[in-house]
């Protein structure tokens, strides 16, 4: 897993966006909200620390937080994060938030209606039929709940508010393009020499370890156990389009996780002959045959239940 993190950041490097630099803010899940956040928030610190909201734990580190700061309609806010939010969230299975950001015309189609109606590349969309969409996705899902209707469009061009009514297509279309992320925030890249990916790589393994075992003991609470998955919670992992540096990603992931389970205290596991070695080490003696294949016996039937639980889930959940 290291060698594939390291192997990651070298050839891909990485991408930084302090949080405070997402100026459409963050819209936040009903859980969320109970906790105090409201949509188009912009997270400003996390336990007084600014945040990389690019970076993998970012999200976590949110949720397990003491306190957020916030910028709120222009004013500072304190947010005091309950110490049970995790398995709020876990419970709700409603994810926590997603990071907003404008729809910004990247091109436009040569036959389509924008065009038609004088719309510009760089053109920012605000506000669809007078309602403020400070989202990409909720610009297009606006749309195209409009298909074959007409729409007025808010949107500002070189600091100037403009407003145009133009016709929907009826596939829900205009003939416009959005803008990517890194191409609407300032999104900082930074490349590695060799040199430099070894310990960057080893820090980002480590760190995805540390939040790995972090999160182990949300395992053993009702929220947590019905959260787990197996082969095909494994398979939506990977996108349904290929993708180089995501399946090196959830491989180095899959590495790691599987070096943690492996290690835990259940006979038939590494981590259950580390225990019974280190029974030999304290007391000087062996456990006989007969007391080891029990153990043996009884945790393959626990891996054995805990696989038939995980499939179970899954199966629950895709016929529910």
């Amino acid at each position: 897993a290291l060698v594939i993190y390291a192997g990651i950041v070298f050839h891909w490097g990485n991408s930084q966006l302090p949080s405070d630099r997402i100026t459409s803010g963050m819209a936040f899940s009903s859980v969320a909200q109970e906790a105090g956040f409201r949509d188009n928030d912009i997270i400003l610190t996390v336990d007084g620390r600014a945040a990389d909201a690019f970076a993998p734990g970012f999200m976590r580190s949110v949720i397990q937080a003491r306190e957020v700061e916030v910028m709120r309609e222009g004013r500072r806010e304190t947010l005091h994060i309950p110490h049970d939010m995790m398995k709020r969230v876990l419970k709700a299975k409603s994810g926590f938030m997603s990071i907003q950001y404008p729809f910004v015309i990247d091109s436009l189609a040569p036959e389509g209606m924008a065009r038609a109606h004088n719309l510009l590349a760089s053109d920012s969309i605000t506000a669809v039929n007078g309602k403020l969409m400070p989202d990409l996705r909720d610009v297009i899902a606006s749309i195209r709940s409009h298909a074959g209707d007409s729409i007025t469009l808010s949107f500002m061009r070189a600091g100037v508010p403009l407003t145009i009514t133009l016709p929907v297509d009826t596939a829900g279309t205009i003939g416009i393009t959005a803008r990517p992320i890194d191409a609407v925030y300032a999104v900082q890249h930074i490349e590695y020499s060799l040199l430099e990916a070894i310990p960057a790589g080893i820090a980002q393994g480590v760190g995805t370890m540390r939040s790995y075992v972090s999160d182990m003991k949300y395992v053993f609470t009702k929220e947590g156990a019905q959260q787990m998955g197996g082969f095909g919670t494994l398979g939506s992992l990977f996108p349904s389009s290929w993708n180089w540096a995501l399946f090196w990603s959830m491989t180095a992931f899959l590495s790691i996780m599987l070096a943690v389970m492996n290690i835990l205290p259940i006979p038939a596991l590494d981590g259950g002959h580390i225990l019974f070695l280190l029974f030999e080490i304290i007391t000087r003696r062996k456990l006989s045959q007969e007391v080891l294949i029990r153990a043996q016996m009884i945790g393959l039937a626990i891996l054995f239940l805990l696989m038939l639980y995980a499939n179970g889930n899954d199966l629950f959940r895709a016929f529910r």
